[in-house]
């Protein structure tokens, strides 16, 4: 589990680059609030699109 503690206007997310360093072919990312996630739709598709281009699952 990961959690950030830091502001979402904050670029550098370490907990989230430690996170996607960490995934591993079919591993499941779940999220609870999008909102806590991402600080736009833009980000949300990068970064979902990081996490599906290591064949990982995103829910």
């Amino acid at each position: 589990m990961y959690r950030e503690k830091a502001s979402g206007a904050d670029s550098e997310r370490l907990q989230l680059e430690k996170l996607i360093a960490s995934l591993g072919e079919d591993d499941i990312v779940v999220v609870i609030r999008m909102d806590r996630f991402a600080r736009s739709n833009f980000d949300l598709f990068s970064i979902v699109k990081d996490i599906t281009n290591k064949t990982v699952w995103f829910r």
